[in-house]
């Protein structure tokens, strides 16, 4: 598909469509939980697209990465917009899964996406605006994150997140915590992915604190 063949890019009318807009797209293997915590933010000129998993996709490493891909032939990209991939080890490091998340890392590398790398997932992100994690915790699974933050808040649904719960001192506070718990943690397979429990979605936040988006929305 051509450049001119592509469609402007998806900033909202008003939020403005002006030359000087930065998009940020996510990819995720999330339904609902990163959708609703990006719009918690946001920033007149800075527009950030979450492509979740919907219904009839898949939610592999493999799918994301592709939604990126389709993202960028059916839309003009400018020169200072990020397409980020959110990738978690979850079960995709075990098996015969482990080749195909490589695969997707090496794939949107090469297409210069970058790749916010979770273990287990997105929710250890959440989990840290409420606690730090010391390193060397082991969380068996993403359902034993969610219910970690559950006993620290009482609940937990990635339907429904609270905004009160996402508050800007607090997501200052879980950029800290993801940085240190990613500090000195080797790298598994290649450079893929931590071997331990971490979070690199604080590497996308850096990102947008220096675009100026992280504005409470109205």
């Amino acid at each position: 598909m051509s450049l001119i063949a592509r469609r402007p890019r998806p900033i909202p009318r008003d939020e403005g469509k002006l030359r000087d807009a930065r998009l940020f797209v996510i990819a995720t293997e999330d339904t609902y939980g990163p959708k609703q915590y990006f719009g918690f933010f946001g920033h007149p000129r800075i527009h950030v697209e979450v492509l979740g998993t919907s219904i009839g996709e898949g939610p592999d490493p493999g799918s994301v990465v592709n939604r990126l891909i389709k993202f960028a032939e059916q839309y003009q990209i400018a020169g200072d917009d990020q397409l980020w991939a959110f990738l978690d080890t979850d079960h995709w490091i075990l098996g015969n899964h482990k080749a195909g998340l490589i695969q997707s890392i090496k794939e949107a590398r090469r297409r210069g996406y970058s790749v916010a790398m979770s273990r287990p997932c997105f929710d250890l992100w959440l989990l840290l605006h409420h606690e730090e994690v010391t390193p060397g915790t082991i969380f068996a699974s993403c359902d034993d994150v969610g219910a970690r933050i559950r006993t620290l808040r009482g609940e937990f649904n990635k339907t429904k997140l609270k905004r009160e719960h996402y508050l800007l001192p607090q997501v200052e506070i879980a950029i800290v915590r993801a940085t240190a718990l990613d500090q000195g943690v080797s790298e598994a397979a290649a450079d893929f992915w931590p071997n331990s429990t971490a979070t690199r979605v604080y590497l996308l936040m850096n990102e947008l604190k220096a675009a100026g988006l992280l504005l409470p929305v109205a």
